[in-house]
């Protein structure tokens, strides 16, 4: 532990990089752009609001001086509240006839509840069986490799199957552990239950055993989780400390056995959730050696070696590497260069926050303490990231201007400023074209966000001013945060709210993002036709998404009329009112729907804490909306956001940040009283 504080360190999780037989694995093709045509010049009402200009004036008895007065100076204001249960929520609406606001976040919270729904169906229908097998043949394999192979391939054998005999006890399996390998596995075991940092009794170095503990989704599924985290995070280092060739040879032992079809089906359905590998994957040994057999490679190491390191290398570094005043982030890369067996995904925000602390960043140049910088060895430094970093990264110059505003920017000089790493890394994402941006789930996600990061609004309704991109920045952070818990493997009370009587007259409103609807469309359709592909999706789960994509054609539809100021017709509104029970259709067999999530998405081996982005009960907003050239005030239900460091050694779940709710917001969320 002590050499972690000696020098200024990073530890950054996950992953990024094509290679090898990887290229043939493409869903880009899945995706169906879905194009939307309008012209902006919707009719609005004038900020501030004047109480007499609002149709139904009398909600605004619902709400506290300081929310009236936000609402009247800014069109909209968000309240507190503890909804758990959106359809239940929306449809005490309807009952009390208030005006529905149809909000993006509520629709993507629908996509979270079926993209999490679906995983999990995925990963106990399909995913486990296959892993146990696999794991199994593998276990054999390696044990007969040890019977017949002899002198430093006999010792590589020897620790493929504590290898993989850790993966058989964590995934409960009944086979024999061999004594002469007994003891590396029950270490290993010991480890993962401690959950702590040491050195691996397999592989020579230190290991980030906090990982293994349980949480995303997993509760059910433990056995799964800690196998594939196994899996995921076990490198066979290439550029090892001691420069051993054991764990090269672990590699190409390993290719040689695989199953090759067993494997790609299981990394083929997990990338089109998640994405590619980052590291080195069996496949890419195989490609190396070339028909070779397992002597010839062991003799001829070093030149396999060097065919191994002109394979594409990682992005992120996925393990304890220490960082000195000498060394850049290409050192720490390098030094991570690996085989996985089921190496974890590359994810943009990964990529990003990697290069936007230490040592890609330089050190801090303001005063105060900012929530990205803590004090280490070599002085202040950038050593964690925010939420913020990658909605800027991605299109929001709201979300410079807050970090900005708190400092967050205020580090390195010249080509380690903050500003120069991040206009490197903006022009590196400007660039990609839609099929880069649709390549997986994970990414498809992510390229349907953007449209709500949108900062000009002219010709939008009145409303949607620079205190709402704000209550935007929010929604997509959010809805970010959900994704990262869905994917952290490789991330119910109904309430009746403080509704007075309105005139029965009153219609309702959808948020007017057409270009989101499109492309919430076009990933539903994707995951529709993927999942399909792999004999992944039921009849009920088939019935679910085609709900939904019918939904979402109707809100492409209503959303450009609103902005090109038309009327709405009768079953428009049919629409909007109904929003309720067309959710409990959409979430129907889904258990569990509450937004409450919670999931650690970077991890500093200076403080030994983690960044924590959690999702917490829905809130109300009150948004007045343009009516027949007055304002008419609408309810619906947002996300809240949380963003906070936490100790690595107690990463949170689900069930314990529910204990912790309600939690202190980030001080720029202040559009909720």
């Amino acid at each position: 532990m002590k050499r972690l504080f000696a020098i200024a360190t990073l530890l950054i999780f996950l992953t990024g990089c094509i290679s090898g037989n990887e290229r043939i694995i493409s869903f880009s093709e899945r995706y169906k752009k879905i194009d939307v045509e309008f012209n902006a010049s919707s009719s609005s009402y004038e900020l501030p609001l004047n109480s007499s200009k609002i149709v139904n004036n009398e909600m605004l008895a619902a709400l506290s001086d300081e929310e009236k007065q936000f609402l009247l100076q800014n069109g909209f204001v968000v309240k507190p509240s503890n909804i758990t249960d959106m359809a239940s929520f929306y449809i005490s609406l309807r009952q009390a006839n208030a005006p529905i606001i149809i909000t993006t976040d509520s629709l993507l919270h629908l996509l979270h509840l079926q993209f999490n729904s679906l995983l999990i169906s995925t990963e106990k229908n399909i995913l486990h069986s296959k892993l146990k097998k696999l794991t199994e043949e593998m276990f054999e394999k390696s044990k007969k490799d040890y019977s017949s192979l002899h002198g430093t391939l006999k010792e590589a054998a020897k620790r493929n199957v504590a290898y993989f005999g850790v993966a058989i006890r964590l995934l409960k399996l009944n086979d024999t552990i061999p004594d002469y390998a007994l003891d590396m596995v029950n270490d290993e075991l010991r480890k993962i239950d401690k959950m702590g940092i040491e050195k691996s009794s397999i592989f020579d170095y230190e290991v980030d055993y906090s990982q293994f503990k349980v949480r995303g989704h997993y509760k059910d599924m433990p056995e799964y989780f800690r196998a594939m985290i196994w899996y995921g995070r076990m490198s066979f280092l290439i550029n090892n400390e001691n420069q051993s060739t054991l764990p090269i040879l672990q590699g190409f032992i390993i290719a040689r056995d695989l199953n090759i079809k067993l494997w790609r089906e299981i990394y083929e359905i997990t990338s089109f959730f998640s994405g590619k590998s980052d590291d080195l994957t069996p496949l890419d040994y195989l490609d190396v050696m070339n028909g070779h057999s397992i002597e010839y490679v062991a003799e001829h190491i070093n030149e396999f070696k060097s065919k191994l390191l002109q394979i594409a290398h990682p992005k992120i570094v996925s393990m304890l590497v220490g960082i000195n005043d000498k060394e850049n982030l290409e050192d720490a890369l390098n030094k991570t260069i690996s085989m996985k067996f089921f190496g974890q995904r590359y994810v943009p925000h990964s990529y990003i926050f990697m290069r936007l602390v230490y040592p890609n960043v330089g050190m801090y140049r303001g005063n105060g303490k900012p929530f990205t910088m803590e004090l280490t060895p070599l002085g202040k430094a950038r050593v964690f990231p925010r939420g913020l970093d990658l909605m800027y990264i991605l299109g929001s110059e709201t979300a410079y201007s807050i970090l900005k505003e708190e400092n967050d920017t205020l580090y390195g000089e010249k080509n380690r400023s903050y500003d120069h790493v991040a206009s490197i890394l903006k022009n590196e994402f400007n660039s990609y074209d839609e099929k880069k941006w649709n390549e997986n789930l994970y990414y498809s996600w992510l390229y349907a966000l953007k449209p709500l990061l949108k900062e000009n609004y002219a010709g939008y309704p009145a409303f949607m001013n620079d205190e709402w991109k704000k209550k935007m920045l929010q929604t997509t952070l959010a809805s970010w945060a959900h994704l990262r818990h869905d994917t952290i493997l490789y991330a119910k009370q109904s309430y009746t709210p403080r509704i007075v009587s309105i005139p029965p007259d009153t219609k309702g409103y959808v948020e007017p993002y057409p270009e989101f609807y499109a492309r919430l469309l076009s990933l539903m359709n994707m995951m529709k036709d993927g999942l399909k592909s792999f004999n992944a999706l039921n009849e009920t789960q088939e019935n679910s998404i085609g709900r939904m994509e019918s939904l979402l054609k109707e809100l492409i539809n209503i959303s450009v009329k609103e902005l090109e100021g038309k009327e709405l017709n009768e079953k428009d509104y049919a629409t909007i009112s109904s929003y309720g029970e067309t959710i409990r259709e959409i979430t129907h067999g889904i258990k569990d729907t509450s937004p409450v999530t919670i999931a650690d998405v970077h991890t500093d081996a200076n403080t030994l804490q983690v960044l924590e982005e959690g999702v917490g009960y829905f809130d109300e907003l009150y948004l007045a909306y343009p009516y027949n050239g007055k304002a008419m005030i609408g309810v619906g239900a947002v996300f809240s956001y949380y963003e906070f460091k936490w100790s690595m050694y107690d990463r949170l779940d689900d069930d314990e940040w529910k204990e912790m709710i309600p939690y202190e917001r980030n001080a720029w969320i202040d559009f909720v009283k």
